[in-house]
């Protein structure tokens, strides 16, 4: 188990942070430089930071693949208090099977972390949850600026507000808002 979250805590950082393309990387065992410590020390410290947002399961051996879930199977596989993102990773073009605490602002928060869902809120972002189509699952692709994708993302996720008033529910909150001022 330790050694594939080591192995996916420094995919994820060398994702974020390159290797120096001045080095060849067949070195088997270069001098330590400075450079070199101050790799390491970064790369330790994005492992702690890794393992403080994604602890180990202790339940799981760490060997199985990530099978293609349907969506009743992840719904079933998951706690009620958890969640699980349905991103596909633009790289690898598989999908998450991360587990989150249940809710929006915890989704929102492992897509900005996990897969870069953030910057200006004028940007387009194409939504890469994973949808099906034609009996298999592939990208949304609906674009929309960045301010916007946390009200796209509550669809997927198959949130609804409802009105304490009258019990009708909603897609979204703004509209649940709307419709409290207009009808109650």
């Amino acid at each position: 188990m330790e050694e594939t979250v080591l192995l996916q805590a420094s995919e994820e950082y060398f994702a974020l942070h390159p290797p120096n393309e001045a080095s060849s990387g067949t070195e088997d065992h270069p001098e330590p430089s400075q450079n070199n410590l101050a790799e390491i020390g970064v790369l330790l410290q994005a492992l702690e930071e890794f393992l403080a947002l994604h602890p180990p399961n202790e339940a799981s051996s760490g060997t199985e693949d990530h099978p293609e879930l349907s969506q009743d199977d992840m719904e079933n596989g998951v706690p009620d208090d958890k969640q699980r993102c349905g991103w596909i990773d633009e790289m690898t073009n598989r999908k998450c099977f991360e587990v989150v605490p249940a809710g929006l602002r915890p989704m929102l928060l492992h897509l900005n972390m996990a897969h870069d869902v953030c910057g200006s809120e004028t940007i387009k972002k194409e939504c890469k949850w994973a949808v099906l189509r034609s009996g298999h699952e592939s990208a949304c692709g609906v674009p929309s600026q960045r301010r916007n994708m946390p009200r796209h993302i509550a669809k997927h996720l198959g949130l609804r507000w409802t009105c304490k008033l009258c019990s009708k529910n909603f897609a979204r909150s703004d509209l649940l808002k709307i419709h409290e001022r207009n009808s109650h």
